[in-house]
Parts: structure tokens; sequence; C-alpha cells
């Protein structure tokens, strides 16, 4: 059986971890759409908003709830919207292909011989 003790040792190390995996995340998006930004015609820049790109972010990695109480609460209304369509549709597109993902590394991982989990 495993003891909560040592399922709990770990979690320092994955919160560092997911703290950093965050913080890279965050200066990517942020400089990304600051060049994108500079690169765009005027009348295009406000396509890569820092409202924007953050609720875009958090639509990609909490969900639409998580993007739309962030609308919400830093009063951009005008996103809440969005939030949630872009928030579902990566729900529509992720769960195949994370189904279909499964299948190729499981099968990749039977032919190069590593026993198949349960």
């Amino acid at each position: 059986t495993l003891e909560a003790s040592s399922l709990l040792a770990g979690g320092p190390l994955l919160l560092a971890f997911l703290g950093v995996l965050y913080a890279v995340h965050l200066v990517l998006l942020l400089g990304a759409g600051k060049v994108l930004s500079a690169a765009m015609p005027e009348r295009l820049r406000d396509l890569w908003s820092r409202p924007q790109l953050l609720v875009a972010s958090n639509a990609n990695i909490g969900g639409p709830a998580t993007a739309s109480a962030l609308a919400v609460g830093n009063g951009w209304p005008s996103l809440v919207t969005p939030s949630l369509l872009v928030g579902n549709l990566g729900y529509a597109l992720a769960t195949p292909l994370g189904i279909v993902l499964h299948a190729v590394f499981k099968a990749l991982g039977a032919r190069l011989g590593f026993p198949a989990s349960a």
C-alpha cells in the first residue's frame, strides 16, 4: 500500500516544478505577445493586448471556468465569452487528441518492448 507520507513527500518538488513551468510560460507568452504586437499594423495591435493574452493562456491551462473568473475579477467583461469559448474548444480538441496520442504511444511502447500498464 502507498502511505500518505510518501505521497506527500513529492509535493514540494512538484510545486517547484510547476512554479518554474508556469513562470517560463508567462515570460514566453508576454514576450511573444510584445514581439507580435510590435510586428502588427496599428489597427491589429489590440489583438495581442496583455489582458487577452492572460485570459487566453488561463483558458488553455486552467480551462474556461478559471479564465472567465480571471476576466470578471479583473474587470474585463468583454473577455468572458471568448474565455469560455476558447476553454471549451480546448477541451473539444484536446480530448480526442489525447486519446489518439495514448494509442500511438502505447503501440510505440509495445513495439519498443516496454510492458503495457493497466
